[in-house]
């Protein structure tokens, strides 16, 4: 039985591969170059794993009419991405100084941060003191149109989205936008201007020894300016700090780290990160902060993310500073950005932060739902979270102690003291 068994297994195998190999022989006295794009396709069957290679060989090796290769990878990758989170996103070539600019240098434009969920253009930030703050745009808002056109449900690319939205100084541009609680669209004008890129928007005493700092973003500067912003009110008396994160959706991770420094006593655990092998990177506290005996009151709310709740949870862990306001946005998966020789980049999740008590501040998410993800704020509103704080859902398994024995929450964003 077990030599019929063997001999039944191996004939259909001998005469698969008589066949491909009569084929190759025949091919190979007839064209050359057919048997060595043969052996190559052969190459790439023998790893299953590398389908979608395999599928693109075929396509430009096989398919009826001529076709870009390059232009299906483009749209490929963005689709692939987003099954993976809701942050690892692909970045083509052209879009690439765009998404730098916020954090690098100045344009003309009308100063908002958005970004594409679905078919819907969602107003993730609003630049304080640009050209859309000054017309009423607000974080949260969907641009439904832009001028005449239609732009909501109809698949538009985030480039074409920008460059309708871009234009010269002084020009204007009319949005129609969907708003939380109302039913009909919200109609704005706002004239294009120099955006400004300041980290710290305000820096000012607003009492006796009490100071107040707005920061909007983590942009390369950041640290700097705050030791410039601290060195002034210092010089004005103030101990105490009221430190402004509302609004502010991130930036760059050292920056934030930088920033804690100023705050923290040598040794404190600012944060941490951990990637798939478990291997953890932490960045301790060096004892060299400006501001290590100030007072410090946080404020946050629901736009407050990343590099914004690592700052904020590293001062809440280590009973460092009163954090008031609302719930944090609650991101955290950390990116890294990895460029290709065309100068696209795909900023990938590499690994997931935790505050000093060991918080994962990330809320939930399902690969491939961009747009749920991001209808979570609205459903705050909607469970009336931003106005009571008794809606917030606190979960017990991720209860943490601080060494002064306050209790704090992870499992999506920073919660207010």
């Amino acid at each position: 039985m077990y030599k019929n068994s063997k001999r039944t297994i191996l004939f259909p195998l001998l005469l698969a591969a008589g066949v491909i190999c009569g084929l190759l022989a025949g091919r190979y006295v007839g064209r050359n170059s057919t048997a060595t794009e043969l052996r190559t396709l052969l190459r790439a069957v023998a790893q299953p794993s590398n389908k979608l290679s395999y599928t693109l060989s075929l396509i430009e090796n096989r398919y009826v009419d001529s076709v870009s290769v390059d232009s299906l990878t483009e749209h490929i990758l963005p689709l692939l991405v987003d099954e993976l989170d809701p942050h690892s996103i692909y970045i083509p070539a052209e879009e690439m100084a765009r998404v730098n600019e916020p954090l690098e240098g100045e344009f003309d434009g009308i100063g908002v941060v958005f970004n594409m969920a679905t078919d819907t253009v969602i107003v993730l930030n609003v630049i304080s003191q640009g050209p859309s703050d000054r017309a009423g745009v607000r974080p949260g808002d969907r641009i439904l149109m832009i001028d005449d056109s239609l732009v909501a449900g109809r698949k538009i690319a985030q480039d074409a989205i920008v460059k309708r939205l871009r234009g010269p100084r002084g020009s204007k541009v009319r949005l129609g936008l969907g708003r939380q609680g109302i039913a009909e669209p919200v109609e704005v004008e706002v004239e294009r201007d120099k955006i400004p890129l300041r980290s710290i928007e305000s820096a000012f005493r607003i009492a006796e020894g009490i100071g107040y700092i707005r920061l909007g973003q983590f942009a390369r500067t950041s640290h700097d300016e705050l030791l410039a912003a601290l060195a002034r009110l210092r010089g004005e008396g103030v101990g105490k700090i009221v430190f402004d994160l509302r609004g502010n959706s991130g930036g760059y991770l050292d920056q934030a780290i930088l920033i804690a420094n100023e705050f923290l006593h040598e040794g404190q655990l600012i944060v941490y990160t951990e990637d798939r092998r478990h291997e953890q990177l932490r960045e301790y506290a060096d004892g060299t902060g400006t501001a290590q005996q100030m007072e410090v009151a946080v404020l946050i709310d629901e736009q407050s993310a990343s590099s914004s709740e690592i700052l904020a949870g590293a001062l809440q862990d280590n009973d460092r500073a009163t954090i008031i306001g609302r719930r944090s946005f609650g991101k955290g998966l950390v990116q890294q950005q990895i460029p290709y020789p065309d100068g696209s980049a795909l900023r990938l999740t590499t690994a997931r932060y935790y505050t000093p008590t060991g918080r994962s501040i990330q809320k939930p998410y399902v690969a491939g739902h961009g747009a749920e993800y991001e209808e979570e704020i609205w459903e705050r509103y909607r469970r009336n979270e931003l106005f009571s704080a008794d809606s917030i859902r606190r979960i017990d398994s991720l209860k943490r102690t601080t060494p002064g024995g306050k209790t704090v929450y992870g499992g999506g964003g920073i919660m207010p003291d």
